[in-house]
């Protein structure tokens, strides 16, 4: 299980969506397939993210 971590938030009136972003977390792991992973990942989240601005 990756630690896909999505917070939303407000702030001065505005809602927020922010990621960490799981190919940072990742590359410290020296291991392709993770990071390849990562990037799948990341991915999908990005498109839900940009499917409920």
């Amino acid at each position: 299980m990756l630690p896909c971590t999505i917070a939303v938030y407000e702030k001065n009136g505005d809602n927020f969506i922010s990621l960490a972003k799981p190919t940072e977390l990742l590359s410290i792991a020296s291991n392709t397939e993770l990071e390849s992973m990562g990037k799948e990942i990341e991915t999908k989240l990005i498109q839900v993210i940009d499917d409920v601005k």
